[in-house]
């Protein structure tokens, strides 16, 4: 199918390349200006370049690009310089949202995507309400690889901006956040005498207990640094784990 290149438009906020980063910083980057030139010479030379797909727009009937970004700066570059580019090839894709996510994912037309513009697809298709098994069923990844990506997206927005600049590794980002988390458990005094003050005055209403506990006794339970007091000066609490999230 051939359209005009005044049709082609794309949605705000769908192309993930350069995820972290700013538009311009994106597209001023060496290697990408040096696909779009490629593929614009292709286009003024005649050669085959793969055609862009797109979803036609109800509205307008605007071809809003799925996958061929670069190709159109392409193009955008070729009518700046006023080269007459009359119609370029599209075809039509008819797939839902989340399969326009995956197309984008699985594309071999285009520049292999990094770790953090795959990040944000399969955040993407888990918004979408596919869980980590499925998503790793549809991209043919494992489930380890899925909650890896999946981690990367919730990276800081400065770590995601220094690892698309090439300037920090994902696995030292991954280390670098992964800071030790608090975990504690209740004192088990604390829970003995709950159990004790509702056995003995719990009143129960319907599906519901209640009961009244004394403030005290409460921030035993749930209160961290309650808890941590206690911890030094009662060997019969558990106290406070410590935990590290090791990096795969």
């Amino acid at each position: 199918m051939m359209v005009s290149p005044e049709m082609l438009v794309v949605e705000e906020g769908f192309n993930v390349r350069g995820v972290g980063m700013s538009k311009e910083e994106y597209w001023q980057q060496e290697h990408v200006q040096e696909h779009v030139n490629n593929l614009a010479q292709a286009y003024e030379a005649g050669d085959y370049v793969p055609p862009i797909v797109v979803k036609f727009r109800e509205s307008d009937q605007k071809a809003v690009v799925r996958d061929g970004h670069h190709r159109l700066a392409a193009l955008k570059t070729l009518l700046e310089r006023e080269v007459p580019i009359q119609f370029v090839n599209v075809i039509e894709y008819k797939g839902d949202e989340a399969k326009q996510q995956l197309l984008m994912l699985k594309s071999s037309n285009s520049l292999q995507l990094s770790a953090v513009e795959k990040a944000e697809i399969f955040h993407r298709l888990h918004a979408y309400g596919f869980n980590p098994d499925e998503i790793a069923a549809q991209v043919g990844n494992s489930v380890q690889h899925v909650y890896q990506m999946l981690r990367i997206y919730d990276l800081p927005l400065e770590k995601k901006r220094l690892i698309q600049q090439k300037k920090l590794s994902v696995n030292s980002a991954l280390a670098e956040t992964s800071t030790r988390q608090k975990k504690f458990s209740p004192p088990k005094k604390a829970v003995k005498e709950v159990l004790e003050l509702l056995s003995a005055k719990a009143e129960i209403h319907g599906d519901v207990v209640k009961a009244e506990i004394p403030l005290e006794l409460w921030q035993k339970l749930l209160n961290p640094e309650s808890l941590n007091q206690e911890s030094e000066v009662n060997e019969n609490q558990i106290g406070l784990e410590l935990e590290s999230e090791t990096v795969s």
